[in-house]
């Protein structure tokens, strides 16, 4: 019978390995030091974690779910599932900006292609989850994912490779313009009036990284 995993633990890993990564980049931080800081085998991180990368990846998914959560705690939510998704990829784009340390770290994980098709695979699957398609575009979705959600992050790569911030509603809007005409088969009149509508203001980007944040200090 295969051993059960322990979700407290593992998160305890996950959560002092964001700190690690943090203070002393991706590349930098080993299995070794995350187990110190864990207080815990490296055995049992590489339990929980096979992969080094695994770690990073994660640590992405769960911006992206608390990203969620804030905006339903701030109740900056929309009801369409679309429109919905694109003011949490404003909140995602912001906290994984907000400071130079994250920016590093980004800059780190967009630095392997590995994990950046990881960053790809784990978008999709969280969008198509939140999305609920029974139109049978959840091909569709997926493709324009890979191919809109690769520029992105080759965007933000090279942006923050030249020591330059984006702006995250600018960086939430080249997808979602395309998925306007592409996959919601929308006209382009009134497009750019209704996204500008759903801009979140700095203040309340700020309130969902607090947000976010939590999730790693708790």
């Amino acid at each position: 019978m295969a051993r059960r995993r322990n979700d407290k633990a593992r998160n305890a890993i996950a959560r002092n390995a964001y700190r690690l990564f943090l203070k002393h980049g991706y590349q930098r931080t080993r299995y070794d030091d995350i187990a110190v800081a864990s207080s815990v085998q490296k055995t049992n991180v590489q339990y929980y974690f096979p992969k080094k990368e695994t770690l990073l990846v994660d640590m992405y998914r769960a911006i992206l779910d608390e990203s969620n959560k804030a905006v339903d705690t701030l109740d900056l939510g929309n009801s369409d599932p679309y429109l919905n998704n694109f003011i949490v990829s404003q909140v995602y784009f912001a906290f994984v900006l907000k400071d130079a340390p994250m920016r590093r770290l980004t800059l780190d994980a967009l630095s392997s292609r590995s994990v950046t098709d990881q960053l790809l695979k784990a978008d999709e699957e969280w969008s198509l989850s939140t999305l609920h398609l029974n139109d049978g575009k959840e091909d569709l979705v997926a493709e324009m994912h890979l191919f809109v959600g690769g520029g992105v992050y080759d965007y933000l790569y090279r942006q923050l490779s030249n020591d330059i911030v984006p702006d995250p509603f600018h960086v939430a809007y080249r997808p979602m313009s395309i998925f306007w005409t592409s996959v919601f088969e929308l006209p382009e009149v009134g497009r750019d009036k209704t996204l500008q509508a759903l801009r979140v203001s700095d203040e309340y980007l700020d309130r969902a990284s607090e947000l976010i944040s939590q999730h790693f200090e708790d």
